[in-house]
């Protein structure tokens, strides 16, 4: 470590995003300590995928997933299409990317979906359904676009056999450049980059960020 000017290793401790853990860490003089990037991803993305005109989509789409897990009879009218036989996927609220699933899903789905929701067998039972228009078709296909950097991220963070610290700042600043706004998104794309950069934002102090800036080359040198 002399040969790089390097002085001993300074043990990082990686805690979630939560403010009672960052409250904790001070108050037990773990220090420094850095926020899970994994975690605060999961934020970010449950920030944009809670704005205006995404919620509600969400829930539209939560309906006909679990009308079609019930109907046996909207199931065999989806798969007479013969489109890729796959299952409706149901997100779970505290797992962002299962949303992002549940939409590729739906999407992949689509015509078979809107075909059995308007067979006379299945339509007499789905009458409360409030079904999804182009328009809606054409925000999901936004947000899942949009959230592809972010699963990226994920997947990434999810490496076992890599200092993973060392990508926080790449990471962040991908996610950052894939958030920036474009004279040219829909407010639906415009609403749910804006959130999510805000929680970004706030997630990173200065003085965590300076920290990162200096300790990757360390880290690489020496993951372990």
């Amino acid at each position: 470590m002399l040969r790089f000017f390097l002085s001993a290793p300074l043990h990082t401790k990686v805690l979630p995003g939560a403010r009672n853990m960052d409250v904790a860490a001070r108050e037990a003089g773990l220090s420094p300590h850095i926020k899970c990037l994994a975690h605060t991803v999961n934020l970010m993305s449950q920030a944009g995928l809670n704005v205006p005109r995404v919620s509600p989509l969400l829930g539209r789409v939560r309906k006909v997933v679990a009308f079609f897990h019930r109907s046996a009879t909207a199931t065999a009218v989806q798969n007479l299409l013969e489109i890729a036989s796959h299952k409706l996927i149901m997100d779970v609220v505290t797992r962002w990317n299962s949303s992002l699933d549940m939409l590729e899903r739906y999407l992949e789905q689509q015509a078979a979906i809107t075909a059995a929701l308007l067979s006379p067998e299945v339509r007499k039972n789905a009458r409360q359904l409030d079904t999804m228009g182009s328009t809606d078709i054409s925000d999901a296909e936004e947000i899942v676009n949009l959230l592809k950097p972010l699963k990226k991220a994920t997947t990434v963070l999810s490496d076992e056999k890599s200092a993973t610290l060392s990508l926080i700042m790449p990471l962040k600043s991908m996610i950052k450049q894939s958030m920036t706004l474009d004279e040219k998104d829909s407010t639906t794309v415009s609403d749910k980059k804006t959130a999510i950069l805000q929680n970004l934002s706030s997630r990173y102090t200065e003085a965590r960020v300076r920290y990162l800036e200096v300790r990757p080359a360390y880290i690489i040198l020496k993951p372990a």
